[in-house]
């Protein structure tokens, strides 16, 4: 099969399922993938993660210029090496206008009214109940001063375009992280490095004891995804799984599976629900395996099968809609609804529309009865990811 990313992967002992340590590029990972970060986790020698597209090299490279500019003004450390090996001078050119830009409104905005105390700060704090240290790398604080909030800590985040304009669970860490190690409130500010836009939050003590108590649900559940022997559910994407160095092995079971069911017929439909998940990013092959689990299905006369342990449903859709078949063509009938100001063209452009959301303006601009109609029924399958695992009783 063609090595289509080209990643390199060697043998590896299988490792003992033992979390120690939670890093916040641990929790990245796992959000992106769950099976990935399993993988990485249980096979360590195998991890390689290779970075392949042009705006996210960008975005490291201007994070690094940022981040240097800062550590060597403002701390001791005056000789920072960057830790990427960018070498496209596209890449580092655009990077350099994105920094320059940014780190005078950076100084002039932000740091102006406060001292800082870090920059790429790695902080880290003992969780016992879980027994491990949860690490995080903030890219930089500031101790400042208001009537309003006191003495706070500012914890900035720098995105270049990706921006979550919302409290999500890196908000939560980093906030939980930096209140414990300083003992005092946090405001959180996230800011994009390209436009400068920004999103706060503001913890005070009660709210820091409040995101504890989420933090720690949250780690608790990929500490026991991670320490078990049966993979996690796989959230392919095409970013996500062209930068894996797992997906040739995602692809191989899933082409392995399917050619025991081109041989055997289907055994163990949820195998194969499990492989499908996996291989969204691989659109034809992914329908080839949907197709094999529909007729299997409607074969059994199943139309519902829920697999609790992994969080999936199967389930077949039947529905109906109207057709005119040849009679009149689609592009016909829109032009004439459209020049009859039946539809609204900003909202129909050609070829998008569904005969059945204008059925009766159809049947009265091309004098069709009922009996030129016809009705077609169309079967579907969905598979539907719960958020949360059902309880194994």
């Amino acid at each position: 099969m063609k090595d289509l990313f080209n990643i390199e992967t060697v043998e590896a002992e299988k490792k003992e399922q033992v979390v120690t340590k939670i890093s916040k590029s641990d929790i990245y990972l796992y959000e992106k993938c769950p099976l990935m970060l399993w993988k990485k986790n249980k096979f360590p020698n195998k991890y390689k993660f290779q970075i392949k597209n042009k705006n996210t090299l960008i975005g490291i490279r201007a994070h690094e210029l940022i981040q240097k500019a800062i550590e060597e003004k403002y701390t001791k450390n005056k000789n920072v090496k960057f830790s990427s090996r960018i070498t496209d001078p596209a890449v580092k050119y655009e990077a350099k206008k994105i920094a320059d830009n940014f780190l005078y409104y950076l100084e002039n905005e932000i740091i102006e009214d406060g001292e800082v105390i870090g920059a790429e700060e790695a902080l880290e704090k003992r969780i016992d109940k879980l027994n491990i240290t949860l690490k995080g790398i903030i890219d930089l604080l500031i101790i400042k001063e208001s009537e309003h909030y006191g003495t706070y800590v500012h914890v900035i985040d720098f995105k270049r375009k990706f921006f979550k304009n919302y409290l999500d669970n890196e908000a939560l860490i980093y906030a939980y992280l930096v209140g414990e190690v300083y003992g005092l409130p946090v405001l959180f500010e996230r800011i994009s490095i390209e436009d400068k836009k920004t999103f706060q939050n503001f913890f005070y003590a009660s709210d820091l004891s409040d995101a504890y108590e989420d933090v720690l649900e949250y780690l608790e559940k990929i500490v026991k995804e991670l320490e078990t022997d049966e993979e996690p559910i796989a959230n392919p994407s095409v970013e996500n799984c062209s930068e894996c160095p797992f997906y040739h092995e995602c692809l191989k079971e899933a082409s392995d599976e399917y050619e025991k069911i081109k041989l055997e017929g289907i055994q163990d439909p949820k195998s194969l629900v499990v492989e499908i998940q996996k291989l969204k990013v691989i659109e034809s092959f992914r329908k080839d395996l949907e197709n094999e689990l529909k007729d299997f299905l409607l074969q059994n006369e199943i139309d519902d099968l829920e697999f609790d342990d992994i969080g999936v449903e199967a389930k077949i859709n039947v529905s109906k809609y109207a057709s005119l078949g040849r009679k009149v063509p689609k592009t016909k009938v829109v032009t004439e609804l459209l020049e009859k100001g039946l539809i609204p063209k900003e909202k129909y452009p050609l070829l998008s529309l569904k005969v059945d959301d204008f059925l009766d303006e159809i049947k009265e601009a091309f004098d069709l009865d009922d009996k030129d109609v016809k009705y077609v029924e169309r079967k579907s399958l969905s598979l539907k990811v719960n958020n949360k695992k059902k309880d194994k009783k």
